[in-house]
């Protein structure tokens, strides 16, 4: 009722004690191999650039699978796997 007549969204925040700190949580990261763009060499064709853009993607999700497989156990995730659509 107060949100609609104030015409505002009002949120509650609360952590530890109470108070509006955030839970410790762990985080846990990795990082995978570098991935090094072609270099350009003055005008390139669309067609040719499209190409290049869509290898680089391709790499790059390469990439993202083999890190997401090799360290799924590290977090717990030994039945899931990685879809990117």
């Amino acid at each position: 009722y107060i949100s609609k007549m104030l015409r505002i969204s009002l949120c509650l925040f609360f952590g530890q004690l109470g108070l509006p700190v955030p839970f410790r949580q762990r985080l846990l990261y990795v990082m995978g191999r570098p991935i090094f763009p072609p270099e350009m060499s003055g005008i390139v064709d669309d067609e040719v650039l499209q190409e290049q853009v869509d290898a680089m993607h391709q790499t790059f999700c390469d990439e993202l699978i083999r890190i997401f497989d090799k360290y799924k156990d590290c977090y717990g995730w030994q039945r899931k796997r990685l879809e990117i659509v």
